[in-house]
């Protein structure tokens, strides 16, 4: 990416700049990756609500410098407003926003747009719920409202 490429990332709160990012570990290869993107409002939301599971002002937003190689998330869908990617590793440059005010429901209808399937289905509904991932599609065991339920 171009070093002038601002990237932004929800992390646990009171890193200070100079700090290592959080990993996590990726589903699709088993090794762990700091993950940022371009849209500080994507970064935001993330702050506030992540796999479907709401924090309790738990994350705040940085300004953050990933090392190279820099990839392209591949489990969300890249666009004009944002780019997702992910690194092995990266750094804390600076604090965009110590504690995030965004809303639940602001957090849903951002991430709505970006969280996407391989196939690219959206993974959450209009109300952020998760929906059935394409592998399971002809799965009699899952559907959409069934997951709803479970995730009640």
């Amino acid at each position: 990416m171009s070093g002038d490429v601002v990237l932004y990332r929800a992390d646990v709160k009171g890193l200070k700049p100079g700090a290592d990012t959080g990993r996590m570990r990726a589903w699709f290869d088993g090794r762990e990756y700091t993950y940022a993107t371009t849209n500080p409002d994507v970064a935001r939301a993330v702050a506030v609500k992540a796999f479907g599971v709401a924090r309790d002002h738990e994350r705040s937003v940085y300004r953050v410098q990933l090392d190279d190689p820099i990839a392209l998330d591949p489990e969300f869908l890249s666009d004009n407003y944002a780019s997702f990617v992910m690194s092995h590793w990266g750094t804390v440059e600076e604090v965009f926003e110590a504690d995030v005010t965004m809303s639940t429901e602001e957090a849903d209808r951002t991430m709505a747009r970006y969280a996407r399937w391989v196939d690219e289905s959206p993974m959450y509904d209009g109300d952020g719920y998760a929906t059935v991932p394409p592998k399971w599609f002809n799965d009699t065991r899952f559907d959409d409202e069934a997951l709803r339920q479970e995730l009640r």
